[in-house]
């Protein structure tokens, strides 16, 4: 059989199988999961040790019951879809996730109980930093799965550090003034909430409410994640909490001259 040719007309893309020995980072949104990859390739990769693989399955079992699932499903079902990457564009090949950290995720802990070398199907994009947080951000925000201190500390990296591509051009491509470019940035700014609800079609309140989570205290936060994973999903009072906060917050960097000002003005 001859091999089917990629159309690229309609928006296919070529696969490949990736090993996780190559997959080395992590762009996805998910904070409760920064950082497991680099303990898997510590641990639970292959070449390590029967007792230090099981180490790696322990905190899995422990903290990420749900990467359990996604490994189980892999095993009766295979990987349904393929993951994206983004290349390191070094001389060195590896890659970062872009989408689909779970899967990867699944097939470390295949790795991790086998100790057999473990691949990932998956397609290389060639992303920015910032696209590829959106990507996946986009991919996770639906989930149930997904945390909503997740949710909030991504939109709050949206409003302090991700660059919104649509304000760096000077003009629009018919020519006109951007009428989001401001000359005292040239590299760009941050979204606004506006921008991140329309960008990710969400209610401009949805997208506030959540995001002010990040000023709730520790503890709140944790009562937060607990909430949710015991299936109470009411934020209300949280969102109210957090709001008050974020004007409390504003009026004492007025008083201090401190530009946080300006992020806590949306919350107002």
């Amino acid at each position: 059989m001859s091999a089917r040719t990629v159309n690229y007309n309609i928006g296919e893309k070529i696969e490949r199988q990736i090993p996780l020995s190559l997959i080395l980072k992590s762009d996805n949104p998910r904070q409760s999961l920064r950082g497991v990859l680099e303990i898997f390739h510590e641990k639970g990769a292959a070449h390590n040790s029967l007792e230090s693989r099981a180490e790696y399955i322990a905190y899995i079992e422990a903290n990420f019951p749900f990467i359990r699932q996604r490994a189980e499903s892999l095993k009766t079902l295979g990987q349904l879809q393929a993951v994206t990457l983004r290349s390191s564009r070094t001389k060195d090949e590896w890659y970062t996730i872009c989408q689909g950290e779970c899967r990867i995720l699944g097939w470390s802990l295949l790795e991790a109980e086998t100790g057999e070398k473990q691949t990932v199907r998956a397609i290389v994009e060639k992303l920015t930093l910032d696209e590829a947080f959106e990507r996946g951000l986009a991919e996770n925000i639906e989930r149930e799965d997904m945390s909503p201190m997740d949710i909030a500390r991504s939109f709050h990296e949206m409003l302090t550090t991700r660059i919104n591509p649509a304000t760096t051009k000077v003009n629009l491509p018919d020519g006109t003034p951007n009428p989001l470019y401001d000359e005292r940035y040239p590299k760009g700014r941050p979204y606004s909430l506006k921008q991140i609800a329309e960008k990710f079609g969400k209610d401009y309140h949805w997208v506030r409410n959540r995001a002010s989570l990040v000023y709730l205290s520790s503890n709140d936060q944790l009562t937060v994640n607990k909430n949710h994973q015991e299936g109470k999903r009411d934020l209300t009072r949280f969102c109210k909490k957090a709001t008050a906060l974020a004007v409390e917050l504003k009026a004492k960097a007025k008083d201090s001259g401190q530009e946080v000002s300006v992020l806590l003005e949306q919350f107002a």
